[in-house]
């Protein structure tokens, strides 16, 4: 995760993976939290990313209101 601002984050997924997306859904927790510690906003940049994988699903599971755990590590 970068700062794009004093209070904006950036994270850019350019691909999600492994197939169960395991890794990725432990590297995206970190990079929330990590996030919610400094930052108001967060820009999610998922530019060129072709998606595939059921690390997505734990993407959108963060962007949906009652989140639902999709992937557990």
């Amino acid at each position: 995760m970068q700062r794009c601002g004093p209070k904006t984050g950036l994270l850019k997924i350019p691909y999600f993976p492994g197939p169960t997306g395991i890794s990725f859904a432990s590297a995206l927790d970190l990079a929330i939290r990590i996030s919610r510690a400094g930052c108001d906003r967060l820009i999610i940049d998922l530019r060129g990313n072709i998606g595939g994988s059921l690390g997505f699903a734990r993407l959108a599971s963060y962007l949906c209101p009652d989140r639902i755990p999709i992937v557990t590590a």
